[in-house]
């Protein structure tokens, strides 16, 4: 070992360390991320560790200060014997592969109407219907998309007969329902039938929101601690039911819509607690406009909306049990995200690669385990410093990496709406090289993947994309063979000490660009950097950032 390291090696069995047996060692850090991959030679019998395997630990301190450089997950190790005796190839994963061991269902905010199933939790009237499709109307709501309940006209409907359809987003996942908002309208003022919503978790004794049986379209907004709605319910019922005793239906009018939907997932806090959702929840109140000579306006509608730091501090609480929460880092964020739903189990770390297409500034990190009572690996989702950490003095070559620029000022964003209808939206930019020769050149379309699908989150990823085709990305490789300042700390750091996720500045060229790569090789004493963001091909626009098909 020519740096001051030492590595410690435990299979459950035995714990030790093997720093005077360990040779070409090397680790990687990666921005978002955290610790990665690390590998080495041991140079040990077959006897020293007999059960070596993934669920074994691989701890690389600094011995000067005692700190954890890199700490991993020993894969099935290959072993080797001739004539410099026995030893181990020892591969390992750092903490950011724990983000691939779980998998689940996520809802946090979803418009989609294809997640909307006919109920069975109640037996359902054979000749009602109950189908997603479009508010009747030429008003400001009519033509939306809406799930419709009706009774077919000339058939008799006994007492608390329903036609109802379920939310099935939740189900088979550990989120359950944290409330819901939406406009309600019907054909025909009766009090003999009702509308009703409410969260079913098989248990008949759950309360209703119940409105009878009324035109004039209304605003619904239940939320999770409201005397309606109960904690812990898995799904969501619209229901039409008969209020009173049997009757016939006379007209085609007795049917209900429920339109401008948005379901919300109850929230878990870091520590995987239940959030209060009247305070927790987004909602915002809006009033409609109404349409000349059709509607008057005035009507009343929800929108609704969750924010990139929020689903990150439920996922800690819900899913990444292994992550302190005590000491994690998790800085606010600003968009208003209308629509994040995973109706196929996902794992975190796509999950966390989604939110970045939203929030481009923000970078998520499983470190070291911390040293307090819980063991658990330290966890940042933190938003990248504006100032430079290091600086690569004039003396280290630094290499820029070239691309073929290829500027773009428009593109087509793809994504499915409620209906399940395929829209798309056109992102336009302003480059000065394309609009000086009037010209309008195209970036290759993107298609936002299912559970993404909104006009807000089409816009917001293809102006991301259009602002990295803009302009030519920077980005540089740099060995760091020597200590260099870290203006953080105010002293010299060597090479191995190098933390991604920070600026670093290259002084020969005023650069500052982002570390968002650090793989160290103990053979040379050296790190190699990844600095700025490297040209992306649309492949890995699309595979990395855009979370699409």
């Amino acid at each position: 070992m020519r740096a001051p390291l030492a590595v410690r090696l435990s299979d459950g069995m035995t714990d030790q360390h093997v720093t005077k047996h360990l040779s070409r060692l090397r680790f990687r850090k990666t921005a978002p991320g955290g610790h990665a991959d690390a590998s080495c030679q041991l140079d040990a019998s077959s006897r020293s560790f007999p059960d070596l395997g993934p669920t074994d630990r691989l701890w690389i301190y600094d011995t000067r200060t005692g700190s954890t450089t890199w700490e991993g997950y020993v894969n099935n190790p290959g072993t080797r014997s001739g004539q410099d005796g026995q030893g181990y190839d020892i591969t390992a994963l750092g903490g950011q592969s724990r983000m691939a061991d779980h998998a689940d269902r996520y809802g946090y905010i979803d418009r989609d109407l294809g997640n909307w199933r006919p109920s069975s939790y109640n037996v359902q009237k054979p000749n009602a219907t109950r189908q997603s499709g479009n508010v009747p109307g030429a008003g400001w709501y009519g033509g939306e998309p809406a799930l419709q309940l009706q009774f077919v006209p000339g058939t008799p409907v006994g007492a608390s007969e329903e036609t109802s359809l379920m939310y099935t987003g939740f189900l088979g996942g550990s989120m359950t329902l944290g409330g819901y908002i939406g406009c309600y309208d019907a054909g025909a003022v009766d009090p003999n039938y009702a509308v009703s919503w409410f969260g079913a978790f098989w248990n008949p004794g759950d309360p209703k929101h119940t409105v009878s049986l009324g035109t004039g379209m209304g605003a619904v907004a239940v939320l999770t601690g409201n005397p309606s709605l109960l904690a812990g319910r898995g799904s969501l019922v619209f229901q039409l039911y008969r209020a009173t005793s049997a009757g016939n239906v006379g007209q085609d009018n007795v049917w209900a819509v429920f339109g401008r939907i948005a379901v919300l997932g109850h929230l878990m806090d870091r520590y995987g607690a239940l959030k209060n959702m009247p305070s927790a929840a987004h909602l915002i109140a809006g009033t409609s406009p109404g349409v000349p000579g059709v509607s008057p306006g005035g009507g009343s509608y929800y929108t609704a909306y969750v924010l990139a730091h929020e689903v990150v501090e439920d996922l800690l609480g819900r899913s990444l049990t292994f992550c302190d929460p005590a000491t994690a880092q998790i800085d606010g964020t600003t968009f208003k995200i209308d629509q994040l739903a995973y109706p196929d189990s996902v794992k975190p770390a796509r999950l966390l690669d989604d939110l970045t297409s939203f929030e481009p500034d923000m970078i998520w990190e499983v470190l070291e385990t911390t040293h307090n009572s819980t063991g658990r690996h330290r966890f940042n989702y933190r938003g990248w410093p504006t100032t430079p950490r290091y600086m690569i003095p004039p003396s280290i070559p630094t290499e820029q990496l070239g691309s073929d620029l290829d500027l773009c000022n428009r593109i087509v964003v793809k994504w499915t709406d409620e209906r399940g209808i395929e829209q798309s939206t056109v992102i336009t930019s302003t480059v000065p090289a394309l609009d000086a020769v009037g010209r309008i050149r195209d970036a290759d379309p993107v298609t936002l993947r299912a559970g993404l699908g909104s006009l807000a989150n089409a816009e917001r990823v293809g102006g991301r994309i259009l602002e990295a085709k803009a302009s030519p990305p920077r980005a540089a490789r740099v060995v760091v063979d020597q200590p260099i300042m870290d203006l953080q700390t105010g002293c010299l750091v060597h090479p191995w000490e190098i933390e991604p996720g920070y600026l670093a500045r290259v002084v020969a060229t005023g650069d500052d660009l982002r570390v968002t790569e650090m793989e160290y090789d103990d053979d040379s004493c050296a790190a190699h950097l990844q600095l700025g963001t490297p040209a992306l091909t649309t492949e890995q626009w699309i595979a990395q950032a855009v979370g699409a098909v």
